[in-house]
């Protein structure tokens, strides 16, 4: 095999929509996980191409599959502690009564970095005013 030989798969037209679709919804977990998309060379032209085989395939207009929307950043109990200049219990507390967004996918609970950082800042306000 040479430099200019690209391995590579085939993919069915009939086959396309469900590649496209799989593909669509493996870079949004990637992105939902790490916090950004994935940064692989020709993403996005193997996406449009599978969008156009799909399409072709069906007889139908193709439809595009777009990006996922905004990705969200998660920060652990510890690091969302130390942000918003509580303890680690007091986070968890409040992740459980749903007074910051978070999620718990395991044993861990996972705090939204946004609503982590609102709330600090409201925090701060308060003890100024205080």
């Amino acid at each position: 095999m040479t430099e200019t030989d690209v391995p590579g798969v085939v993919v069915p037209p009939e086959l396309a929509a469900l590649v496209g679709a799989l593909l669509h919804y493996g870079v949004a977990a990637f992105a939902s996980r790490n916090g950004a998309l994935p940064t692989v060379p020709g993403l996005e032209e193997l996406r449009e191409q599978l969008r156009v085989t799909a399409g072709a395939a069906s007889g139908r207009r193709p439809r595009m599959l777009g990006l996922p929307g905004p990705v969200t950043r998660y920060l652990t109990v510890d690091e969302a502690a130390e942000l918003m200049g509580v303890c680690p219990r007091q986070v968890r507390r409040l992740s459980k009564t749903g007074a910051l967004i978070a999620r718990k996918p395991g044993r861990d609970w996972q705090v939204d970095a946004e609503s982590a950082t609102d709330y600090g800042r409201r925090q701060q306000a308060w003890q100024r005013a205080a």
